[in-house]
């Protein structure tokens, strides 16, 4: 299963229409882990995925995956609980394989396999979409072709325009056309009776397209034409559901790096499936990416005397599976160096260790993070790294999705091949141990990327920014994720005893109910159950029928307050919070403590991205979500837990950003905030505002920072578009600064294409030149967010910098231990409570100076829970 160069093409997956497939195709009980948990869908889908790969040997494979539940336990709404269960494994085998997974809702799958194929189009560029979803035929063009699987083993059939037009009698971009008149029982739309499938494509050949037959619909004679006229509403409803059209993608494509040998085996170690496990280890690359010539350091002191103090120098770190280090490679653009530290001597390891710990030395790598932890796990210190190259290439392009070297090198270095670039990043990612010469290729690319990309950098005047923002906080970020969270594994096992019993509970209550068993996990028997046996309103329809989800069910409550829905949503909020702490159970590492992963790639905005588990996402409003927060503990010597929190930075950053006389004068009197904006938009006393009156105010003021439209504000407020505008009108009248701000703001993006914050980071916004509206206006939403909330991650970046800075010149014990957002967390040594507070008052409010004051909210207490702003 390799991803290689020959067939340069990219393999988009619809993995929605593959996974139901999957599962239905084989008996749940056919592939079972040694647990009995079954596997049947990891099996078919991965096997058909892997049929496809190893046809098509594509360059790049992207798989569109149906979107988790806000809470991040890797739950699907509306999907069998065997299927459920399966998607996390699913998910962690395509990370493994340096599969790029998109997530979409499920009924918009479709559409973002359009929009992928939009993206991923150029120049030479051959794109398979392999799905089972027919919408996908109309999809098909001389460069792009379709891929058909019948299931596992099962020869694949690829569709071009020309299989199109053979199998289904019409030209693919007509092909909705014809599903919109005889109807396809897989996506639930109807056929217009007597009219098959042979019949719609003959009018279709014959009139050129559905708007042409409805427009000449009497001229149609016979009984198909007369069921056709009787149908009208039918053909038009089907026409809508059937079209794909492209949808606005996010910008967090990143493409993970494969994993090692010893990391598959450790994930397939349980699962039951030795055939699959065997089928991926066999694939996986082994090839070299360069052949120049290789000094291997026999005295290493002697090399970097003479060219690692003088220079920037290239470096690249293999590990073992268990993340030891075992060889080290330097480059300089003439000459390099690898070290085996299986056979170096005790005094060459020592030279290289003191130089990597030497904050003077000068050190490019590639995504160096990681390499800094595993380091410290061999014992060994990464200091003086003066180049990131992935970070130089995410800051240069944060919505390209692409920051692997193999990638960059095709990119930026014009003399390397993309064959070159494809096979060095294959065999570095790959499962076997790459040999010196591919080592050496990896240290050879990143010198010379890092002096290009510093180049670009400063071209486009992001240098600073990248020197000390984002490099300062390499090790920073390391420190954070090496100390971990502590955490009470007993609580959370409690917990998840507590929200299994409430999912139980709902589940007995509302089979009471019915008179009758009923699986609340399964949308089938929701729909049924809620359409047609309790005939309740229709929701929005989708692809599978009527939506199931959160949003529709808990409109459904408010609107009828019908029991059963009460416990449809006690189980499901009780099942997602049971994958929370499962998915936090999983993550305890030996000392204890959870790791979690603070990621600076990611986010087109700026944010830090908490992984492997995310602990950003952890719900804090419901009284559920605080009890899981009640398991994050002080470890032992630690008194409590410290939060400091930037109090309303978004509308510092606007009251600088704008100018705004007013807005800055809400600040500077020292007053709620909202509720002075209230006064001034309303024009009434400050003492009069109602809190009615101060809950739009505040909703307004972070909807305006955020790009909302008064659609969105009155969504939010739950009252109509036009009241809404008016607030909109009262609150740009008194605060005429702000109107000012941001028109500029879009303005200016358009005439560029990209924002900035404060600090110059840029947000680059091509769709808002798209001539599709919906396009244009999400980039518009997105050039009025970009530079409030990317300011407000610069300067809590910054805040982490100054922070470490300050506890590493003090004689504090207390340290950092996790960043959400606009909030440090920190573990407090006993009897420095006081001092931790003044530190984090003043580094705090100093990171960054505005027109306005920065201030912090500093709690603390026995629990994370405890610290709740």
């Amino acid at each position: 299963m390799s991803e290689t160069s020959e067939g340069a093409g990219v393999l988009i997956v619809e993995g929605v229409s593959l996974l139901d497939r999957a599962f239905n195709s084989v008996a749940v009980t056919s592939f079972a882990t040694r647990a009995g948990e079954p596997v049947n869908a990891v099996h078919g889908f991965l096997t058909v995925l892997l049929d496809a790969i190893d046809a098509r040997s594509p360059t790049r494979v992207v798989v569109v995956l149906p979107e988790c539940d806000d809470a991040g336990a890797g739950q699907v709404t509306g999907l069998p609980a065997e299927l459920n269960a399966q998607l996390p494994v699913i998910r962690n085998i395509l990370t493994a394989l340096g599969i790029t997974i998109v997530e979409a809702d499920a009924a918009a799958a479709g559409d973002v396999v359009a929009s992928l194929t939009v993206r991923e189009t150029g120049p030479g560029v051959r794109i398979r979409v392999l799905g089972a979803d027919a919408r996908l035929a109309q999809l098909v063009t001389d460069e792009i072709n379709l891929l058909r699987s019948n299931g596992p083993g099962s020869a694949l059939v690829e569709l071009g325009p020309a299989r199109i037009r053979e199998r289904y009698g019409v030209t693919p971009e007509r092909h909705a056309d014809l599903v919109a008149l005889c109807g396809d029982p897989a996506l639930q739309l109807p056929s217009v009776p007597g009219v098959g499938a042979k019949t719609a494509a003959r009018w279709l050949r014959e009139f050129g397209d559905l708007d042409a037959i409805l427009a000449r619909v009497d001229d149609i004679a016979g009984r198909g034409g007369a069921s056709l006229r009787a149908h009208l509403d039918t053909v038009r409803a089907n026409r809508e559901r059937s079209a794909l059209t492209t949808v606005d993608l996010p910008a967090e494509h990143q493409r993970p790096p494969r994993a090692s040998r010893g990391e598959i085996d450790e994930i397939f170690t349980d699962l039951g499936l030795p055939q699959l496990h065997s089928r991926i280890l066999d694939g996986l690359p082994d090839t070299s990416g360069d052949d120049g010539q290789i000094t291997e350091l026999r005295d290493a002191a002697g090399w970097l005397t003479e060219h690692g103090y003088s220079r920037r120098v290239g470096v690249a770190a293999e590990f073992g599976p268990h993340g030891d280090l075992t060889a080290i490679a330097v480059a300089v653009h003439n000459t390099a160096g690898y070290l085996d530290l299986a056979t170096a001597t005790e005094t060459d390891r020592a030279s290289v260790a003191a130089w990597l710990a030497n904050p003077d030395t000068r050190k490019a790598l590639h995504d160096a993070k990681p390499a800094i932890r595993a380091l410290r796990r061999h014992g060994w210190a990464l200091h003086g790294v003066d180049a990131d190259t992935a970070l130089a290439a995410y800051l240069l392009a944060p919505g390209d999705g692409s920051c692997r070297l193999g990638d960059l090198a095709a990119r930026y270095l014009p003399h390397r091949s993309a064959e070159a670039g494809a096979a060095l990043e294959n065999s570095l990612l790959g499962a076997h141990r790459p040999p010196a010469e591919t080592l050496v290729a990896a240290a050879r690319h990143v010198a010379e990327l890092g002096d290009v990309l510093d180049a670009e950098l400063a071209r486009t005047g992001m240098l600073q920014l990248y020197r000390t923002v984002e490099l300062a906080l390499l090790p920073v970020l390391g420190d954070v994720e090496a100390i971990g969270v502590a955490v009470d594994r007993d609580k959370l096992q409690e917990l998840r005893s507590d929200f299994t019993g409430t999912a139980a509970r709902a589940t007995t209550a509302a089979g009471e109910l019915l008179g009758e068993p009923v699986n609340l996990g399964s949308a089938k028997q929701l729909q049924t159950t809620l359409f047609q046996t309790l005939e309740m309103p229709a929701t929005r329809a989708t692809r599978t029928g009527h939506s199931t989800d959160a949003a529709a069910l808990k409109s459904l409550y408010d609107r009828t307050g019908h029991p059963f829905l009460r416990h449809v949503l006690d189980h499901r909020e009780a099942t997602k919070l049971r994958g929370v702490v499962d998915t936090l159970l999983k993550a305890i590492d030996s000392d204890g403590r959870i790791h979690t992963t603070l990621t600076q790639t990611v986010t087109a905005t700026g944010r830090l991205s908490s992984i492997n588990p995310n602990l950003q996402n952890i719900p804090v409003r419901s009284t559920a979500g605080r009890r899981i927060r009640e398991s994050f503990t002080p470890a032992t010597g630690f008194d409590t837990i410290m939060s400091a929190d930037y109090s309303q930075i978004e509308m510092r950053i606007m009251a600088h950003l704008s100018g705004d006389p007013a807005l800055i004068a809400a600040f500077e009197s020292g007053e709620d905030l909202h509720r002075y904006v209230a006064a001034e938009a309303f024009a009434v006393a400050p003492a009069d505002v109602t809190n009615e009156q101060r809950r739009r105010a505040k909703a307004i003021s972070y909807g305006l920072a955020y790009g909302l439209t008064a659609r969105g504000l009155a969504g939010q407020l739950g009252i109509g578009v036009n009241e809404a505008r008016q607030h909109r009108a009262a609150y740009f009248h008194r605060f005429g600064g702000v109107r000012d701000y941001l028109q500029s703001v879009a303005e200016q993006a358009r005439t560029t294409g990209y924002t900035e914050t404060l600090l110059g980071r840029r947000r680059y916004l091509p769709d808002l030149s798209s001539a599709n509206p919906t396009r244009a206006d999400a980039a518009e939403r997105a050039a009025l967010n970009a530079p409030i909330q990317g300011s407000a991650a610069d300067i809590i970046k910054l805040a982490m910098r100054d922070v470490a800075a300050a506890l590493n010149r003090s004689d504090l014990r207390s340290r950092m231990i996790l960043q959400i957002h606009d909030e440090l967390l920190f573990e407090v040594a006993p009897g420095e409570h006081d001092q931790l507070a003044r530190l984090l008052q003043t580094a705090m409010t100093t990171a960054i100076t505005l027109s306005v004051p920065l201030d912090i909210d500093i709690r603390h207490g026995t629990t994370w829970a405890a610290t709740a702003h």
